[in-house]
């Protein structure tokens, strides 16, 4: 079995590729590390949704809000949380996120 290390940020792509390392059979290492700052960007589209939806991503373990409160609870207003809704949207499906 081949080994990967997927960088895991907790939001929608890295849990989605680490998903695929997965059903492709590789032993997979996540490395998740605090660098002082949030993600800048969430690249969320229904494509990536969908897929990880196929291989079985709970994505209500996930978040991408920037100013997500101490309850892992969503702001809903933040680019990130306005990027993850519109995904949600074209992909026809309801998001899980718990927002304000």
């Amino acid at each position: 079995m081949s080994k990967t290390v997927v960088l895991l940020s907790g939001g929608l792509d890295s849990t989605t590729t680490l998903a695929i390392a997965k059903s492709q059979k590789f032993d997979c290492y996540a490395l998740s590390f605090d660098y002082g700052q949030k993600q800048r960007s969430e690249l969320v589209s229904a494509q990536i949704i969908k897929q990880g939806l196929s291989l079985g991503v709970d994505y209500s373990q996930t978040i991408s809000c920037y100013q997500a409160n101490k309850k892992g609870v969503a702001c809903g207003e933040c680019d990130a949380c306005v990027l993850r809704q519109n995904g949600f949207t074209q992909a026809g499906v309801v998001d899980p996120t718990k927002y304000q």
